[in-house]
């Protein structure tokens, strides 16, 4: 069995677990009419106090990001990856060589800048939202666990695109639900929790996210539909009809018109709508959110052949 290991998650998770704020307050104190210095770790010790204090005790506030050492970091990489390994070993009893295990991250250029003509993709993600040892953990990921970085797509597709090559013989370590679209074993390494996926469980998915978006990647969705309302507009096609893959689009696209009609011009997707068609709308959506299957393609509605990417070599 093939360990496939999303990398992405663990940089951040590991990295944002490196770094904390601390608050600092200057003061006046009470009972001696003196200024004092304190220094809370955390938000929620800082609320208290202010609790505590009249406002006009507070003479100045002001903010430090404090970092762990590096290794210390790292040795938080080294427990989430090995804990993959030794986790999915013990739990389909086989041998763990390195050849078994692909580890990936995400390297430059993403096909996805180029579809996205409603929102920017993950244009949403502000410059500072990458932990301080960002770059250190990733070549240390290169370096250490022979990582693969991953060009022109995202380590989620190429995890997706290794699992169906796998004939499922494989497993997906990550904490990234979009990779619930793809059948097969998963493990989540908070959870430590093993789960199967079907591929009718991963189209559903798949079609519920072309109608909830994104939020995390910028992705706005169906105006108005959240998860919840996504899930409930699906499953009902399902209960009704199965997985009937034109039903549901066609509903799909139903649900997009209404919400046209509905709400106007607070569809930031309107003028989309008008030169090129609902259709194209929730073609945009759909691309965006599918993990793709093989590498360079590009999602196309039931019943007919998919697109490819022009990704200019041969993979």
């Amino acid at each position: 069995m093939q360990i496939i290991i999303d990398a992405d998650p663990i940089v951040y998770r590991a990295g944002f677990a490196g770094q904390r704020t601390e608050y600092h307050v200057v003061w006046e104190d009470g009972r001696t009419g003196e200024p004092s210095h304190d220094i809370f770790p955390n938000k929620t010790a800082y609320n208290k106090f202010l609790k505590e204090v009249d406002e006009s005790q507070i003479l100045d506030e002001s903010t430090e990001v404090v970092y762990e050492p590096l290794d210390h970091v790292l040795a938080t990489v080294k427990h989430i990856i090995s804990e993959c390994i030794t986790a999915t070993a013990k739990e389909f009893n086989i041998d763990v060589f390195d050849e078994n295990t692909r580890i990936l991250l995400s390297g430059p250029g993403n096909f996805r800048n180029d579809i996205a003509t409603v929102r920017g993709y993950k244009a949403n993600r502000k410059e500072d939202h990458k932990p301080h040892w960002y770059q250190q953990i990733r070549n240390y990921l290169t370096e250490q666990w022979d990582a693969e970085v991953i060009e022109g797509r995202e380590a989620d597709d190429e995890c997706a695109i290794l699992t169906y090559q796998g004939d499922g013989n494989s497993i997906i370590c990550t904490i990234d639900k979009d990779l619930d679209q793809v059948p097969g074993w998963h493990y989540d390494y908070v959870k430590k929790v093993f789960y199967h996926t079907t591929p009718d469980e991963g189209a559903a998915l798949f079609y519920k996210q072309v109608l909830s978006g994104d939020s995390t990647d910028n992705i706005p969705g169906c105006y108005k539909v959240g998860s919840a309302i996504a899930s409930r507009i699906v499953d009902a096609v399902v209960l009704e009809h199965g997985l009937d893959h034109g039903r549901i689009w066609e509903t799909i696209i139903q649900t997009y018109k209404a919400s046209l009609e509905k709400h106007k011009d607070a569809c930031e997707y309107l003028a989309k709508a008008d030169k090129e068609g609902v259709e194209a709308v929730a073609l945009e959506m759909a691309r965006l959110v599918k993990m793709q299957e093989y590498v360079g393609q590009l999602w196309t509605p039931p019943g007919v052949e998919d697109e490819l990417l022009d990704i200019g070599h041969d993979e």
